[in-house]
């Protein structure tokens, strides 16, 4: 929808970010009462300053997830081991065929 109407190149993974942010409203209160209190487009009001921080604060964490995995090599070494395991099983199992080819 986005890419089509703005032009963009939104991939999967720019998709989980969207996700995430959506699991964070899911599970905030304001968010939540707000929601059962109003319509959709009062609720998209109510809720438009919530989604500017909780997008904000995501990008806050990646940063600090990625500077943590940086300077600290033992956070590196426990992360990168479960990191290629997902990645590998991932591939491997989601198209064996291909990954067989190369």
């Amino acid at each position: 929808m986005l890419n089509e109407r703005f032009g963009t190149q939104f991939t999967e993974e720019d998709r989980l970010f969207f996700q995430q942010i959506k699991e964070k409203a899911c599970k905030n209160n304001e968010v939540i009462q707000t929601a059962l209190a109003n319509p959709l487009d009062k609720f998209e009001l109510g809720i438009r300053k919530l989604i500017e921080d909780f997008m904000i604060e995501r990008m806050a964490d990646n940063d600090q997830i990625v500077t943590r995995y940086m300077a600290d090599q033992e956070f590196q070494s426990s992360v990168l081991p479960h990191m290629a395991k997902a990645i590998f099983e991932a591939i491997r199992g989601s198209s064996p065929a291909t990954t067989a080819a190369i």
